[in-house]
């Protein structure tokens, strides 16, 4: 998926993850050239990405969470929302199924807005993120790329070990930059 000169291969380590990761991906993200749900795809065993703005975009990403037998998180941070880090002390069923939204913080907002379904689910956000490694022009200082945001998420929902993901994302940025991986 990538230009051999950036070429990843090597760095990709598939990885199983219990947890569903649901990526409701701006347009705009599609084709970004530092988009981290590309890499998320490559690694994760249980995700599924979603294109689009307005809720025809996003009726089976609905219809999933929607579904009894789930318990589905939205990883989103609002005044409604509460610190993942304490969701074992804070509910006695484990999250199966985490949705995310891909794009700049207006462009996610806008998601939210136009998919009002998406307040229906329990929102969750962090607490004590680790730092972001990823080079963007984020205005927020607590900012995760998507690539940090799930690996941290999966981290706190199921025993996984988000190395892996984070040497890839390490790896794709140097390559981009133009400084020699490891």
């Amino acid at each position: 998926m990538f230009p051999l000169s950036v070429c990843l291969c090597k760095h990709v380590k598939r990885l199983k993850n219990r947890t569903e990761i649901l990526v409701l991906q701006h347009p705009s993200e599609v084709k970004a050239a530092k988009g981290t749900v590309r890499l998320l795809e490559l690694v994760l065993s249980h995700i599924r990405v979603y294109v689009g703005e307005q809720p025809e975009h996003f009726l089976e990403a609905r219809t999933r969470c929607q579904q009894k037998d789930r318990q589905v998180g939205l990883l989103y941070p609002s005044a409604q929302s509460r610190a993942l880090e304490q969701h074992t002390e804070l509910t006695n069923q484990p999250i199966d199924t985490l949705v995310v939204i891909d794009g700049t913080w207006r462009k996610a907002s806008k998601i939210l807005h136009c998919n009002p379904w998406l307040n229906h689910l329990p929102a969750w956000h962090f607490d004590s993120a680790p730092s972001s490694r990823y080079q963007r022009s984020a205005k927020r200082s607590d900012s995760l790329s998507t690539l940090e945001a799930v690996s941290y998420g999966l981290q706190l929902v199921e025993e996984f070990d988000p190395t892996p993901l984070l040497t890839l994302l390490d790896n794709r940025q140097q390559k981009l930059s133009g400084q020699r991986p490891d």
